[in-house]
């Protein structure tokens, strides 16, 4: 029942109790220019996860690496380098767990979302359409959710989620500009959750400072 929180630009994970009460808080800024750059140095860690096993798993973004802490805040091992090749990354920020214990990893400024076994070996990736990630703003992280027979990612620029298969597929897009009567700003979806037993999608509308829910959509089955 904690509740475990990626403080962005305090470039810092939090813990908090059921209740909400602080517990502990572990990570630091760190320049990733200057050498022997202590490994448990975070910046801008954005997606975080918890593993069966009760492991944390956070997207040290600005170092394009995920690291592996223990609920207490150690650091158990670390994943990823700068590159393009599999298993390594530029600019992750969402990192999902999913029933069979791979991660999900949007690897945004490669274009991908990347599949990575619980044994930290990649397992293949799914391509992203280059109009859809197509910026380098601070604000246009997108983050991804798994809905039945696939995944669903945000895209903040855009407005919109957008659906694949696991076979990688592009199923479909969702705008989400029909919640504009009661917004100021257009969209701008962020942060994702997906509900199986309440068939419902929750978006945090970053531009507006509200969530959004929505129903999952029928989708094609993939080679439809």
């Amino acid at each position: 029942g904690r509740l475990y929180v990626a403080d962005t630009w305090n470039h810092r994970i939090q813990r908090f109790s059921p209740e909400g009460a602080f517990e502990l808080a572990w990570g630091a800024a760190l320049d990733a220019r200057l050498p022997n750059r202590n490994p448990i140095g975070l910046f801008g860690p954005r997606g975080i996860t918890v593993e069966a096993d009760g492991s944390i798993v956070v997207a040290d973004t600005g170092h394009h690496r995920l690291l592996r802490f223990s609920p207490e805040g150690e650091l158990i091992g670390e994943l990823g380098s700068p590159g393009v090749s599999p298993g390594q990354f530029q600019e992750p920020v969402a990192v999902l767990s999913g029933a069979d214990g791979d991660l999900w990893v949007t690897d945004t400024w490669n274009g991908r979302i990347q599949r990575i076994s619980a044994a930290n070996v990649p397992l293949g990736e799914i391509s992203v359409p280059l109009s859809v990630w197509s910026t380098r703003y601070p604000d246009d992280k997108p983050f991804v959710g798994v809905v039945p027979g696939g995944l669903v990612v945000t895209d903040p620029l855009h407005g919109r989620l957008v659906f694949f298969g696991l076979d990688g597929e592009l199923l479909g897009y969702q705008d989400l500009t029909a919640f504009q009567e009661t917004a100021q700003e257009p969209p701008m979806p962020v942060g994702i959750a997906v509900d199986g037993l309440t068939k419902t999608i929750v978006v945090a509308d970053a531009a507006n400072g509200r969530l959004l829910e929505l129903r999952i959509p029928s989708l094609p089955a993939a080679g439809e």
